[in-house]
């Protein structure tokens, strides 16, 4: 209560509740006779959740599938885990609850799932790389900055990608942006990683 309503006193927030609950099942179960009782909400000793048998959550199946694939390519069936990644990163349609910024329970769960599909690109992009399909694995890594400006590891990977297949001013196009991107907007430069793999990539 103290987390959705934290203005409100107790019996002020389980009027909240009550009402917020009613027109929650009214929503997904809008034909529902009251005395037959509502499917999908369970209210069982204090606790309010879904019915896992007739509800399935976007975010339990990406954790699912995200696991799922890890375990695939543990086992080294890459084409299948890839497969998985693709399907685990369709999912994923944005920050949780974008809509609620600050709600302190539902900002460490956003962080969570933002750092599990960060997760889930890179191991797509690697497996890219390894099944030698250059053109996906740097869109994979190009998605990854669009998230992340500042992973290293995408500016990286892409430098090596574009310098392998013979592209070396991409390569140096994106180390200038790396550059750029970290000295505007951080101040600082990035780690002398990237000034190697930019020296190496000029002596070719």
């Amino acid at each position: 209560m103290d987390d959705l309503w934290p203005e409100a006193d107790t019996a002020a927030g389980e009027k909240n509740f009550k009402i917020n609950l009613h027109r929650l099942r009214k929503a997904m179960e809008p034909d529902v006779k009251k005395e037959f009782g509502y499917s999908y909400i369970i209210q069982k000793a204090g606790l309010v959740s879904l019915d896992p048998a007739l509800v399935t959550l976007d975010v339990e199946e990406f954790l699912a599938l995200s696991m799922q694939a890890a375990e695939n390519e543990k086992n080294n069936k890459l084409d299948r885990a890839l497969e998985l990644y693709d399907s685990a990163a369709e999912l994923y349609k944005g920050d949780y609850f974008a809509e609620e910024p600050y709600l302190e329970w539902i900002l460490r769960k956003r962080d969570l799932l933002r750092t599990k599909y960060i997760e889930v690109l890179e191991r797509k992009a690697r497996l890219h790389e390894e099944l030698d399909q250059i053109p996906k694995a740097v869109e994979t890594w190009q998605h990854i900055l669009d998230m992340e400006p500042y992973s290293e590891t995408a500016y990286q990977n892409l430098m090596i990608l574009y310098a392998d297949s013979g592209q070396k001013n991409k390569a140096r196009e994106v180390f200038e942006e790396c550059l750029l991107v970290f000295k505007n907007e951080l101040g600082i430069e990035p780690d002398k990683a990237i000034f190697n793999i930019y020296d190496k990539i000029k002596s070719r």
